[in-house]
């Protein structure tokens, strides 16, 4: 193991979804903002193999696949969840060609908050408590289904501004809370 110490020293690379990769990058940025803005599954992913493939990657499993891990297997994962978000905004919400900030603000305002980590409490906590976001796992772990469909009564508004605003402007959205017993969540995202 590259890790010299425990938990992470005598533990398998990849034995529990709630947790990150020890040798996942965390943040902050310099600036100061969070990062990673969000998490996915990247260890012991069965991938595809090229039939001319001499390198065995984690590890062969046939002829056509072998397991893999890093950035290389969660970042299609996100990709793929984005495409699905982008057709569900397009064909049921009815957004013709939401804009890249939509969609990184509806994948973050359903991401799983995945805090303790796998390693628990104490001094061997490995992700911040709530509430996210945290420098480890950013918002949380992708996740489509709290991203399109959150468990009801919970539901999701989407706007997507299509005028650009300039310094000094403002535009207003109105919400109305019926069951103060839900969190109200509002996630922001923009492009620069």
């Amino acid at each position: 193991s590259p890790y010299s110490a425990d938990p992470i020293f005598s533990d398998h690379i990849s034995n529990k979804p709630g947790g990150i990769a020890g040798f996942s990058s965390r943040g902050p940025v310099l600036d100061g903002r969070y990062k990673p803005d969000l998490v996915a599954p990247g260890t012991n992913i069965l991938s595809t193999r090229s039939s001319v493939a001499v390198k065995t990657g984690w590890g062969i499993y046939d002829d056509y696949y072998m397991w893999m891990g890093g950035t290389s297997m969660s970042t299609p994962i996100t990709a793929g969840t984005a495409a699905l978000v982008r057709e569900y905004l397009n064909k049921v919400v009815k957004i013709s060609r939401p804009s890249a900030a939509l969609l990184k603000a509806a994948l973050l305002n359903g991401a799983q908050d995945i805090s303790p980590g796998q390693y628990g409490t104490g001094s061997t906590q490995e992700i911040p408590d709530s509430p996210v976001p945290n420098n480890v796992g950013g918002w949380g772990r992708l996740n489509l289904e709290n991203t399109v469909y959150p468990k009801s009564p919970a539901c999701i508004l989407y706007y997507d501004e299509k005028k650009a605003l300039q310094t000094g402007e403002s535009t207003d959205h109105h919400v109305t809370v019926i069951n103060a017993s839900l969190p109200l969540k509002i996630n922001l995202a923009w492009t620069d």
